[in-house]
């Protein structure tokens, strides 16, 4: 078919629909979706994974082998009792086993902290458990020294869960940012490519 100007006439396409935009858009946006149900999801749990003991005091614990972290809430609530110590000098944790030979608490390697649900902590010591099977942990003030009751939870490898977490988040997060982007650079790449040669063909004389 040609024109009045005898020229053959051609019906250019503009490429993929700019619907497809919309679908990037989703896609970007189910992966923050994504992303903050599974922090939801894993944040309800994080407390299941940590030992609330309320010092001074005494608590028989069972702990199986692995490797603790002991850490300060300052902020914490327990059986519906809010309990809130910043400062905490002269407290001291021991934890010895069912025959009462001392397990070696040191400086926990990474200063670790989380704040949840109403509760603060920061990792103050760790452990090793080799034997599994009861043990004792005790907290008191140095002799001569008051100090206020305050809440530590005690966790098995709980930093490196909530790392897992963490990766876990970004990952969906990273996940969905690319896709989104793939599609998005696919269609605008199809769509000037296409408009390109309809330009062309309208443009070139006929034969």
């Amino acid at each position: 078919m040609t024109n009045q100007f005898g020229r053959p006439t051609h019906h250019a396409t503009s490429g993929p629909s700019r619907l497809w935009y919309l679908l990037a858009v989703a896609v970007l946006i189910a992966g923050m979706a994504g992303m903050g149900v599974f922090l939801s999801s894993q944040l309800s749990n994080l407390g299941d994974d940590l030992m609330q003991i309320v010092v001074p005091g005494e608590t028989e614990l069972a702990l199986e082998p692995g490797s603790y972290t002991i850490y300060h809430e300052s902020q914490s609530t327990v059986d519906g009792r809010v309990y809130s110590a910043e400062n905490i000098s002269g407290l001291g944790v021991t934890l010895t086993s069912a025959t009462g030979e001392p397990i070696t608490l040191t400086p926990a390697p990474i200063s670790s902290r989380y704040s949840y649900a109403g509760r603060s902590g920061r990792a103050a010591f760790a452990f090793e458990i080799l034997d599994p099977g009861a043990y004792l942990l005790t907290g008191a003030y140095r002799e001569g020294t008051a100090g206020p009751e305050t809440v530590v939870a005690i966790g098995k490898e709980f930093g490196a869960g909530i790392l897992r977490m963490v990766l876990g988040a970004l990952a969906l997060a990273f996940a969905g940012v690319g896709l989104a982007l793939v599609i998005g650079w696919r269609v605008f790449v199809k769509r000037r490519a296409a408009a390109n040669a309809g330009a062309g063909q309208v443009g070139s004389p006929a034969g």
